[in-house]
């Protein structure tokens, strides 16, 4: 009798396994990367260390999470703050060849507690989940993203003899010429300036984000909330909210990234090789 007391008093202190709980991610941030894949960053309210992940959440697919690291690995958050990248042709759909402008609708979550590995899929019971706790996400293809999954080599080597790459080259003449003779409403219309360089010699700093080594600024030019660009620069800088800065940079295909209000907007995209604070804004 004892000893069967003893065993029962053991078997209830045992630790149940902790509760898994799903929080929803809200992605600000989507540009593309060096490999033409989306790079996104957002918030949540998941605790440090749930893994984010990202599936499509729709019946007949895999739903193996799609997010990762630059490490290859099931990303987590830290200090409320989520960063991953996501292969540029998740979630497409496509019978043909891929088209700028093509979407993906993803479910991105964190889930605390995740012990699965890379590469295995959620249960049907943990998608429903997902699909519950969560909205989905567009991800949209960019003229290069578009490029590159089709295999276009001819058509991109012809662009390399014509235009930069995104080596960090910046043309100093370049820069100016571009600066004096286009406007805002040239750059934000098309992505034709892919690999070209200019040169901003004031803008606003609207919002400041540093992750992983790499910098994102918004900015905007000309006095007007309206002129946007995206701006991103290995490294960390001093720029913050309310600074004017200086930046020379080259530019990317457009980005679009999710307004406060819940829309969208599409912004030219510069990669900064020089990033200087002039001044602050006052009321």
């Amino acid at each position: 009798m004892i000893l069967l007391v003893v065993v029962a008093q053991f078997t209830g202190n045992q630790d149940k396994p902790a509760t898994q709980k799903i929080y929803p991610v809200r992605v600000t941030q989507i540009t593309t990367d060096k490999h033409q894949d989306w790079r996104f960053s957002g918030t949540t309210k998941a605790p440090d260390n749930a893994t984010v992940v990202v599936i499509t959440g729709k019946d007949g697919d895999h739903n193996i999470p799609l997010a990762q690291t630059s490490a290859g690995k099931l990303p987590k958050v830290r200090n409320g703050k989520v960063q991953a990248t996501v292969l540029g042709a998740s979630g497409v759909r496509t019978t043909e060849k891929y088209q700028a402008g093509q979407t993906a609708k993803l479910r991105v979550v964190a889930i605390s507690h995740y012990d699965k590995k890379m590469g295995t899929a959620l249960s049907d019971k943990m998608v429903a989940k997902v699909n519950a706790k969560s909205k989905t996400t567009v991800f949209k293809l960019t003229a290069a993203q578009a490029r590159y999954l089709n295999g276009d080599e001819a058509e991109s080597s012809t662009e390399s003899s014509t235009k930069r790459t995104h080596d960090g080259s910046y043309s100093a003449t370049e820069g100016e010429n571009n600066a004096r003779k286009y406007s805002y409403g040239d750059f934000v219309k098309s992505d034709d300036w892919n690999g070209k360089s200019y040169h901003i010699s004031k803008a606003e700093v609207l919002q400041a984000d540093e992750s992983a080594g790499q910098t994102t600024l918004l900015v905007y030019t000309d006095e007007d909330p309206s002129h946007l660009f995206m701006v991103s620069h290995e490294g960390k800088t001093t720029a913050v909210e309310d600074d004017y800065v200086d930046i020379q940079g080259v530019f990317g295909d457009r980005q679009t990234y999710e307004t406060k209000l819940g829309g969208s907007n599409t912004v030219p995209s510069l990669t900064a090789k020089k990033i200087t604070v002039t001044g602050q804004a006052t009321d």
